[in-house]
This record gives structure tokens, C-alpha cells and sequence, in this order.
């Protein structure tokens, strides 16, 4: 049997993107990166070989694993493969880690911005948001407990005033409680930019 060479087939920018999950924006981020090429065909639009699909498909796992694409370049070699199935290499090791350092850096930096926050919301006036933060507002005395507490379980000090709702007459007033604090200072700036 003699061996014929196949024609490898060609794909455009529209078809690999559906074939793969993604758009024809991130394959043009993936080629200007280096991960994929591609040719002009004669009509000028971009066209890639049919091998294509599996390097995009190995891309988006990589990037959804929590890679960046400079992270993704170390596996070149291996995405026109089965990157699930390969075992990783020194080197993809070492990038995994340090991506992995680098995220647990973000989410304790994030974590530690949350709780000032959440510090300094138990700190002011506001008991509960409802929707979005536009939306502020005193929770009324005789609610059941605002959704906020579900997501943040803390418990100011609380006192009972009688105040009016926030676009009614002074003879409209209820009963509201209202957190009292001036223990933070971010929780004075709340207060202030209101």
C-alpha cells in the first residue's frame, strides 16, 4: 500500500471559535500571544489548520485551570496533545506553583480588604443593602433580619431611634434600628460621603 499524504484541512476563524467554545476575539488574543497561527487564505480571512481545534481546546483548560497565557506558553510543546493525560513536566510544575503562590497572594489580599469593609460597615450608620449598594438603607425595627446578615453575620450595637423614612414627612416616622459607632475611621468616611 503506498502512503498518500492528506491535505490537512482548513478551518476559518468563525469555525474554530464555534468548535471550540470560544470567540473569534480570544483566538485573535491566543495568536497575537504565539499559542496559535494562522494564514490569509485568498479572500484575506484568517484560516487554521484543523490540529488548531485541540491546541484552543488544551488553551481554555489551561487558562481555566488558572493560568495566564505567558504560563500557557511553557506547555507549547505539549498542546497539540492530550495536556489532561500527559504527566506535567519540571518546568509546568514550577509555573503551576508559582501561579498557585500568586492566587493564594490575591485571595489574602482580598480577604483582608473584605474584612476592613465588613469592619467598617459593622462601624456605621447603615445596618442593610438591599440589592445594590445605591440602594442603602435603615433596616425598619419590626423586619425580620436583612438579607445582609445572612452573608455577614455579624451583630453591631444596636439602639432604637425614632427617625422618618428617607423620602416622607417627619409625621411618617418608624421606628428604625441603627448601628452607633465611630470605632472605625473608614466607617467616618462612610458616613461623611453619603
Amino acid at each position: 500500500m503506498i502512503g498518500v499524504a492528506r491535505e490537512v484541512e482548513r478551518v476559518r476563524i468563525g469555525e474554530l471559535a464555534k468548535a471550540t467554545g470560544t470567540t473569534a476575539r480570544a483566538l485573535r488574543h491566543y495568536e497575537q500571544a504565539g499559542l496559535i497561527s494562522s494564514e490569509r487564505a485568498a479572500n484575506d480571512y484568517r484560516v487554521y489548520d484543523e490540529w488548531a481545534v485541540v491546541r484552543v481546546r488544551n488553551i481554555r483548560y489551561l487558562l481555566a485551570a488558572g493560568l495566564t497565557l505567558d504560563d500557557v506558553r511553557v506547555f507549547l510543546p505539549c498542546l497539540d496533545g492530550d495536556v489532561t493525560a500527559a504527566p506535567p513536566s519540571d518546568k509546568g510544575l514550577r509555573v503551576a506553583l508559582e501561579r498557585l503562590a500568586v492566587l493564594n497572594e490575591r485571595i489574602a489580599a482580598q480577604t483582608e480588604a473584605r474584612d476592613r469593609l465588613e469592619a467598617a460597615l459593622r462601624d456605621t450608620s447603615t445596618v442593610s443593602c438591599v440589592g445594590s449598594a445605591s440602594s442603602c438603607a435603615l433596616v425598619p425595627a419590626e423586619t425580620p433580619e436583612s438579607g445582609l446578615r445572612e452573608h455577614y453575620p455579624f451583630r453591631p450595637i444596636m439602639s432604637t431611634r425614632t427617625v422618618a423614612e428617607p423620602g416622607t414627612e417627619p409625621t411618617g416616622s418608624t421606628n428604625l434600628q441603627v448601628a452607633r459607632s465611630t470605632a472605625h475611621p473608614t466607617a467616618e468616611l462612610l458616613r461623611q460621603c453619603s
